[in-house]
């Protein structure tokens, strides 16, 4: 079992605000059964009730990461894997519109990527004031699907491992 990677896994599913304390918790606490001897991060995951708390251990420098900082990540896939997290926290009502512009607008600018169509509008109507109605769902999972795609991968690695 790739601990390293597990643990890089858990990172953008917390930070987006996608997993919930009772998921990392309750995945700590089955890994904790399933292994003779976890790694120390997994216990500490066991006991963290905020998404601070749990970045901070999960982190490999130690510093605390939470949604509204957009941790870089050393590896593109994990930006990708975060994005796609972050959109499907907006699909299930968890974010609204200008979080999602927000955090879509910074890895954007960090990695390059391409434009969401949704996104040029939401920028245009921002510069004329004019309000915009939030994208619809089949829009959203259309124009982030490479990304939750990856997202729901990582989700599914994740859960295999404890099982």
């Amino acid at each position: 079992m790739d601990f390293e990677r597990l643990r890089q896994l858990w990172i953008p599913a917390i930070a987006s605000g996608f997993a919930r304390p009772e998921d990392w918790i309750g995945w700590a606490d089955r890994m904790i059964l399933k292994l003779d001897e976890p790694p120390v991060w997994v216990i500490e995951m066991g006991t963290a009730s905020s998404i601070a708390s749990v970045l901070k251990e999960l982190a490999s420098n130690g510093a605390a990461h939470d949604r509204a900082t957009y941790p870089p990540y050393e590896e593109t896939w994990q930006a990708t894997v975060f994005l796609g997290f972050v959109a499907e926290s907006y699909l299930r009502g968890d974010l609204q519109t200008e979080t999602l512009a927000k955090i879509t607008y910074s890895l954007l600018e960090m990695y390059g990527w391409p434009w969401p169509d949704w996104l040029s509008e939401h920028e245009l109507a921002v510069s004329t004031g004019s309000r915009l109605p939030n994208p619809a769902s089949h829009r959203i999972s259309e124009e982030y699907g490479l990304q939750i795609h990856a997202s729901r991968a990582a989700w599914s690695e994740l859960l295999a491992a404890a099982a």
